[in-house]
């Protein structure tokens, strides 16, 4: 199995640092949703329908999740950076589509950049009380470097932790790509299993109560996949 190379991770992380500033400090061009940013990295990996499919389903899941004010909300461009980084590295190594498993990573890598956003939110606080101290006091530039201290530590931070959360996602897919010969056999189970995971990427952000039970019922379908699987003359 090959991983992506040099120049992909580079391409990748100028990406997510370009999606971070775009989902809040600064430009807000709606770069930051699902499909845009799954669809530029499908462009700068030479696969941009690949890219552009797997942002479009994420962004179904993303519709009713809008940057309004101060609120706390999964980043969804994350998500659909990691989603599209999986599904497009998956494809190529399976020869098949790969959705249902990027999409639940992907969620799962937007939750994980909610707690990234929130405590560069409380850095930027912080920072801001500090600068308008000693703007306060007679410092001119004091509010000016603050902006481009916030504007920088957002790019490196977006790029470092979208990054780390794709290499955590394909880590956490090469099993399911390694196996994917042997589970390709057995298509009845393996169609009720990646239903399955749909609903349980769908619903992450539901009660523990409803996680619970999917995990359960995925958990259950894996189980069952691998036993037909190894079943099979």
């Amino acid at each position: 199995m090959s991983l992506p190379g040099p120049a992909h991770w580079a391409l990748f992380a100028a990406l997510a640092a370009f999606v971070a500033l775009d989902s809040g400090p600064w430009l807000l061009a709606m770069a930051a949703r699902p499909l845009p940013a799954a669809a530029l990295l499908g462009l700068v990996w030479g696969n941009p329908a690949g890219g552009a499919l797997t942002g479009a389903a994420l962004e179904l899941v993303y519709a009713g999740v809008l940057p309004v004010g101060a609120s706390r909300y999964p980043d969804a461009g994350t998500a659909g950076l990691v989603a599209a980084g999986v599904s497009l590295w998956a494809t190529a190594e399976t020869g098949g589509p790969a959705l249902p498993l990027a999409i639940a990573l992907g969620l799962l890598a937007g939750h994980a950049g909610r707690g990234v956003e929130t405590w560069r939110r409380l850095l930027n606080a912080a920072w801001v009380a500090r600068a308008r101290a000693a703007a306060e006091a007679g410092d001119p530039w004091a509010i000016a470097r603050a902006n481009v201290r916030a504007l920088a530590f957002a790019a490196l931070l977006g790029a470092g932790s979208a990054t780390g959360l794709l290499a955590l996602a394909l880590v956490a897919a090469a099993p399911v790509v390694d196996a994917w010969p042997q589970l390709a056999g057995a298509r009845p189970p393996l169609v009720l299993f990646a239903a399955l995971g749909c609903a349980a990427a769908l619903r992450l952000w539901g009660g523990w109560r409803v996680r619970a039970w999917l995990a359960v019922a995925v958990a259950a379908g894996a189980g069952a996949t691998g036993l037909l699987t190894g079943l099979r003359p």
